[in-house]
């Protein structure tokens, strides 16, 4: 795929379009560029000519004429967007639109800084902060990671507090962005692809856990870029130090690489037991999750739902949801029905973890079906999800198009705003 909007979507996780947001997530990165490419000096845009592109794009009802007025304002100068705001509607439904989320990723990829700024004094009452920040560092994140890893570290480093903790009176007194624990583990993932030592050092500099965390390692799919993740550790043999088979760590500098060191021997048992990381992470002992997923791989079980029910009782409750994760992982690769069925029987709080694995694994070669099942889900894990579903159809099929002509208005207006944003990062 692209190399900056696949990124962009990859990192972004939120941004409204039809019914709601990108949330974070993130489908498979690709390789970013050697050296990012520098914007071009833009051709200004003219009063009449801005006027026009805003008009077009507000009445924009395909791809192509979308994708054709959102380019255009990539010709506006960075000191030109606050009064072009004032110009547009921002919000509607109380999600940005197309225009807006068009708007911030111009502007971050040539000044983050001041797009995040103004976001934050615009937005924060509007409760549109988090998404708009989504789109602000996905770009920012690409063209300058050490620039959004450092100002996200003075945030982190500042009294401002925290917006898990703060109030609605503190939101507004606030002159500078508050973030919460999501919010910076989602702008590890974004790091972690460009520059794992950012992303972990922020990670560090962040403290505590999120319920995304495990998404940061998950953005690596590539058993070589988790290797060169690890290189940031200088102390490994300190770390972790008399690990047991099976134990785990949360938090922290151990839980960072204990959590890369998982990521590798999930993705490539065989190469990673070679590796000489292999001593950090003791081989799992029998009945072991990592055990059982390699049984359920070369000897299926003959009531896989009672079998997985089975597996997920055996785990600690902490461990469970990575548990359903990876299960669902393996299972929806070779029986996505049953596994379907299987996920939609957990409470909720166990059903969200295996919603991200099970749309990349079926999304490719049963678009239609995932499509229906995303709709059942709660908004704030769909909306993260159609965008992996979109990300892995379109990385399966490039250049075509897929069948929606039993979609929804709603559904066919949602993958066309995907493909516009994805068109936007073409250099």
């Amino acid at each position: 795929m692209n190399a900056i909007l696949p990124r962009l979507l990859a990192f972004t996780t939120a941004s409204a379009f039809t019914a709601a947001c990108w949330i974070a997530l993130r489908p498979v990165p690709p390789e970013p560029p050697a050296e990012h490419p520098e914007p071009q000096a833009p051709v200004r845009l003219s009063s009449t000519d801005l006027e026009r592109t805003l008009a077009a794009l507000a009445s924009a009802k395909t791809h192509d004429a979308k994708l054709e007025a959102a380019l255009a304002l990539r010709s506006l100068s960075p000191q030109d967007f606050p009064a072009v705001f004032e110009r547009v509607e921002v919000a509607k439904d109380r999600q940005l639109t197309l225009a807006a989320r068009a708007l911030l990723v111009h502007w971050a990829s040539r000044d983050g800084e001041a797009a995040a700024l103004w976001a934050w004094q615009s937005f924060r009452e509007e409760r549109l902060w988090k998404h708009a920040f989504r789109e602000i560092g996905a770009a920012w994140a690409w063209r300058d990671p050490a620039g959004l890893a450092a100002w996200l570290s003075e945030q982190v480093a500042s009294e401002a507090g925290s917006l898990d903790e703060a109030t609605l009176d503190e939101v507004k007194k606030s002159d500078t962005p508050l973030f919460d624990s999501d919010d910076l583990s989602r702008a590890c993932r974004w790091l972690m692809a460009a520059n794992p030592r950012l992303a972990l050092d922020l990670l560090e500099k962040r403290g505590g856990t999120s319920s995304d965390d495990h998404l940061i390692w998950d953005a690596l799919q590539d058993p070589r870029k988790i290797e060169d993740a690890l290189l940031a550790f200088d102390d490994l043999d300190v770390l972790l130090k008399d690990t047991q088979p099976g134990q785990y760590f949360f938090g922290g500098k151990k839980g960072s690489a204990s959590g890369l060191l998982m990521r590798w021997q999930s993705l490539d048992s065989e190469g990673f037991a070679r590796s000489a990381y292999a001593r950090y992470l003791p081989a799992p002992p029998s009945g072991d999750l990592t055990v059982a997923l390699a049984e359920w791989r070369t000897s299926p079980p003959a009531d896989p739902p009672s079998a997985a029910t089975r597996l997920l009782e055996s785990r600690p409750e902490t461990a469970r949801p990575t548990a359903v994760r990876r299960l669902t992982t393996l299972w929806a690769e070779f029986d996505p029905v049953a596994c379907r069925e299987w996920l939609d029987s957990l409470p909720p709080d166990l059903r969200e973890p295996g919603a991200v694995p099970f749309t990349i694994a079926c999304a490719a070669a049963d678009l239609g079906p995932t499509m229906d099942w995303l709709d059942t889900l709660p908004p704030a894990i769909r909306h993260g999800c159609l965008v992996h579903a979109f990300d892995a159809w379109t990385a399966a099929h490039p250049g075509a198009e897929p069948d929606t002509s039993a979609w929804s208005e709603q559904r066919r207006e949602a993958w066309a705003d995907l493909q516009t944003l994805k068109s936007l990062g073409k250099p």
